[in-house]
């Protein structure tokens, strides 16, 4: 996947930034896309399927999507599933105003699971099954998690080779094997149960890879 890939009616361009991705055994990729405004931050797959699985500014099961990380925690099952953390808002009037209910991870189009803290404000990694269960791996402190309406006007995600600024505020609302059938979110590489691995790679103004490596017969 390169520039002027088309998923859901987008068009991807040598400005998008790939965060976060994701990797089921039927190389059906998971990712987070970012570009300039007022392009909202989205999650999509590719390869087996291409659609967009949420933005930043839809409703998703009631609650309304705030802001999506960009190196947001991820991954994809076998079902072709995918998990997200997103912060989102209960009410229309709270999503208006920018002020968050509170930070989840979604499943395609349902909050599955608030979202857990350790000690630093980390939010905590977690498996996600092919029957579609979160299980969150639970840190020793869970404190409450920072607010982005307590944070800078704007926050600076980090990404390999790349920063991108994200406005917060009413303009912008706001896998390793476990088990047999486990993925576990947020491998530096994520990488299948075929050995297959997915390699996103930010070249700045020249644009972006997203690579899936499959290994090759002896």
């Amino acid at each position: 996947m390169q520039p002027g890939t088309i998923i859901g009616g987008r068009t991807f361009t040598r400005e998008t930034i790939i965060g976060s991705a994701a990797l089921n055994d039927s190389a059906e990729v998971a990712f987070v896309a970012s570009e300039p405004s007022p392009q909202p931050i989205a999650v999509f797959t590719v390869f087996s399927s291409r659609r967009i699985v949420a933005r930043e500014g839809d409703v998703v099961g009631g609650k309304y999507i705030l802001l999506i990380p960009a190196n947001a925690i991820l991954a994809i099952n076998n079902a072709g599933q995918v998990a997200y953390e997103a912060w989102y808002a209960d009410t229309r009037e709270m999503a208006l105003s920018g002020d968050p209910t509170g930070r989840g991870i979604f499943v395609d189009d349902h909050l599955a699971s608030d979202a857990v803290f350790d000690a630093h404000g980390n939010a905590a990694p977690f498996i996600f099954t092919d029957d579609g269960r979160i299980v969150i791996q639970h840190p020793h402190a869970s404190p409450v998690p920072p607010s982005p309406k307590s944070a800078p006007a704007r926050l600076r995600l980090k990404l390999p080779r790349e920063s991108v600024d994200i406005t917060t505020g009413t303009n912008r609302p706001a896998q390793r094997k476990q088990a047999a059938v486990e993925h576990r979110a947020l491998a530096p590489f994520p990488m299948n149960h075929r050995g297959q691995i997915l390699i996103p790679v930010n070249f700045g103004a020249d644009g972006f890879l997203l690579l899936l490596g499959t290994p090759g017969a002896r």
